[in-house]
């Protein structure tokens, strides 16, 4: 949540008509907001009219590895229309995470309330004449219910409890000329989750406590634009916003009982400036410079979003300057390598007040830090069907354990490992 860099790198994706994955875009990582990919219909629903009939699953990742920039679970998608794309193109996903769900996850989770898990998307785009228009609404959400009795001391409890997410984005996208275009993307998120719980017992009578979120809106701008400086040559600049906040309260039937609740917010902000190179038919380079901010204050009387006896807590991370490149090279007609790498300068501050008793502290501190990232990965096409990998990045040096008899342990299910690939995705066009 505190990586711009990541989050730039996922929602500012250049569209095109080259159908690939999010394993792809994983491989290139930053550098991937340069590139062609059907993913863009996440955020740039009005993309989908260049997939009218596609077909893509993701694996998702064998375990979560320092390397990657996100880990999904897997998921399906379809995209359809006629030849002519008379009535537009309209399509379905399943389990693709929706933008907004690691917020509430993490808000809710604080709480002990399970984050969105189910998680459905639908798509619709239609072009007219040089601007197209695109909407995409996506659903997370989780319920549960558990009760327990025991006849012998006549008690029972019941607790009820979920989260949902709904996130409604829309695009339009003008051709300017042939050798430009712009596009404009929104979405607006609304989140909430509750929690209850009741009981009933002979000796103590009844009891009912209820936590229930507060707000829970969040808001998406992207800008970008695409200026061809010659058939071989894109200059790709992007400037995006987001929000996020949602709150608690608490309430009980119990006349003891104080009040309590909190709030959590987000704001970031980021922008790039690259390109798009082709020196030959079968080669691509992308990269660019990019910058990006993320502020994140928590408000709360318990320390249930931030930590024990914590009353309030600021933390602002700045990136700049960020460096991203990226290769793609069609070794042969059917076997593709692809190789991203970055380097960003970090700096995170965080402010905090804390109660102890009736002692309110403060403090401070700041950590500069200079990450940087490279992954590779391998397509193979076999007709209409493409298969992308991301390969472990410790893949060249052990070949595998199956191979090498290399272990290099995950610990705590992040780390190196010894799987070859760490991600699979798949497009197949009909």
């Amino acid at each position: 949540m505190k990586r711009t860099l990541m989050v730039l790198a996922l929602m500012a994706i250049m569209f095109g008509m080259a159908a690939a994955t999010e394993t792809r875009v994983a491989t290139f990582g930053p550098a991937s907001m340069f590139i062609n990919d059907y993913t863009d219909i996440y955020f740039l629903p009005a993309n989908a009219v260049f997939y009218p009939r596609l077909i893509a699953a993701e694996m998702g990742n064998s375990f979560p590895v320092a390397s990657d920039t996100g880990w999904s679970y897997g998921s399906a998608a379809m995209l359809f229309s006629n030849a002519e794309q008379t009535f537009g193109v309209v399509g379905f996903d399943i389990n693709h995470d929706v933008d907004g769900s690691a917020f509430l996850t993490n808000a809710a989770g604080s709480l002990g309330i399970q984050g969105p898990d189910n998680k459905f998307h639908i798509f619709y785009a239609k072009k007219l004449n040089n601007l197209t228009a695109g909407l995409h609404i996506g659903w997370a959400g989780v319920s549960t219910t558990s009760k327990a009795t025991d006849t012998l001391d006549a008690f029972s409890s019941e607790t009820e409890g979920g989260s949902n997410l709904w996130l409604f984005n829309g695009e339009v996208m003008m051709e300017v000329n042939e050798n430009t275009s712009a596009e404009l993307g929104v979405g607006l998120k609304m989140g909430s989750f509750n929690d209850k719980y009741s009981e009933n017992s002979r000796t103590g009578g009844s009891y009912e406590t209820n936590l229930e979120s507060d707000g829970g809106m969040g808001f998406d701008l992207e800008l970008r634009a695409e200026y061809g400086m010659s058939d071989n040559l894109k200059l790709i600049p992007i400037i995006g916003f987001g929000t996020n906040s949602i709150g608690y309260e608490g309430s009980s039937s119990d006349t003891t009982y104080h009040p309590r609740g909190g709030k959590i917010s987000e704001m970031n902000f980021g922008g790039a400036f690259g390109g798009n190179y082709k020196p030959a038919e079968n080669v691509t380079i992308v990269g660019g410079l990019f910058l990006g901010s993320d502020n994140e204050t928590i408000e709360d009387t318990t320390g249930a979003f931030g930590t024990a006896n914590m009353k309030t807590e600021e933390t602002s991370t700045f990136i700049f300057p960020g460096f991203c490149a990226g290769l793609e090279v069609d070794l042969l007609k059917w076997l593709t390598l692809r190789a991203g790498a970055a380097k960003s300068l970090e700096k995170t501050t965080v402010k905090f007040e804390e109660l102890h008793g009736v002692s309110l502290n403060t403090g401070e501190s700041t950590i500069t830090a200079a990450p940087y990232y490279y992954a590779f990965g391998l397509g193979f096409k076999f007709g209409k069907l493409a298969i992308d990998a991301k390969l472990n990045n410790n893949t060249p040096y052990s070949l595998g354990y199956f191979i090498s008899g290399i272990d290099y342990p995950t610990g705590m299910m992040v780390g190196i490992g010894t799987e070859p690939i760490t991600s699979i995705g798949m497009t197949y066009t009909f």
